[in-house]
């Protein structure tokens, strides 16, 4: 159901997050959310910084970003948007401008930016960013919208974007699942998907492919 594969984009990430020896500094809570544009996705929890794609504009995808908040599907919500080949640069900017402004005892964007502003975080922002982005005030930023999400398809099967695929979702009672039907669960991911087995926010479980 996703309109972008963040797949890709999220290893490169990842990689450069390992590699910055300068983000050991960060809180284990520092939440960053990687969004698709999933039909099945958690909306209404909030993060340090969050990117979501926005529709395909030729050969470029541009994902739309915040701080300190979420994608929203009623409100203008995005600080602003870059390609998706200079995301990692992005997170990487977005990071290091957090740390220089950060105070002591400030482990989360929220508490930075109630301090300092939006404005004078995105002015240090430039200051390491190597990378075209477009700000709030472009009419593609604030008139974007996240679409809808719609948390029931975690539960049966639903057909996939790729035709012929389905993915099969259901969720154990308390979320918990004994070795012997974990064991059942991945017997049947590779026998009938692609191998991989998910685990979602909901405790519950997907097979997809």
């Amino acid at each position: 159901y996703a309109s972008y594969d963040t797949r890709p984009l999220a290893r490169d990430i990842l990689n450069m997050l390992q590699r910055e020896p300068r983000f050991a500094a960060l809180s284990p809570k520092f939440a960053l959310l990687l969004d698709g544009g999933e039909r099945l996705a958690v909306l209404d929890h909030s993060h340090d910084i969050w990117l979501s794609a926005m529709p395909s504009e030729g050969t470029h995808t541009w994902l739309a970003f915040g701080l300190a908040g979420r994608p929203s599907t009623e409100q203008a919500c995005a600080t602003g948007a870059a390609r998706d080949a200079d995301v990692p640069a992005l997170v990487r900017a977005l990071i290091d401008t957090f740390l220089d402004l950060a105070g002591p005892q400030e482990t989360h964007m929220r508490e930075t930016l109630m301090r300092c502003g939006v404005g004078a975080f995105m002015n240090r922002l430039h200051e390491h960013l190597a990378c075209p982005i477009r700000g709030d005030n472009d009419p593609a930023v604030s008139a974007w919208r996240r679409s809808p999400a719609d948390p029931n398809l975690r539960f049966g099967a639903h057909a996939q974007c790729t035709r012929g695929l389905w993915h099969v979702g259901a969720q154990p009672v308390l979320g918990r699942i004994d070795p012997t039907t974990l064991r059942g669960l991945a017997r049947l991911a590779q026998d009938y998907g692609d191998g991989t087995l998910r685990m979602t926010p909901w405790q519950s479980v997907l097979l997809p492919d």
